[in-house]
């Protein structure tokens, strides 16, 4: 499992990856991006647009694997 928290978003006009949704939660935003056809939940401090192409990235510390 990883925390939306723990992915981050930065700008990339030569990615697939789009934000489709974007909620304003006060000190960052809320995106929800397709990748292939998967959403995925993520924040930023980032002012990024829906529609936009983005790059995503993981901090390895963040995930959490259950047995």
């Amino acid at each position: 499992m990883v925390r939306p928290q723990h992915i981050q978003l930065t700008q990339s006009e030569k990615s697939t990856i789009t934000v489709i949704e974007q909620q304003f939660m006060g000190d960052h935003c809320r995106y929800v991006v397709d990748i292939e056809g998967t959403r995925v939940l993520a924040t930023s401090l980032e002012a990024l647009d829906v529609g936009q192409s983005v790059a995503v990235s993981v901090d390895a510390q963040g995930i959490v694997a259950f047995a």
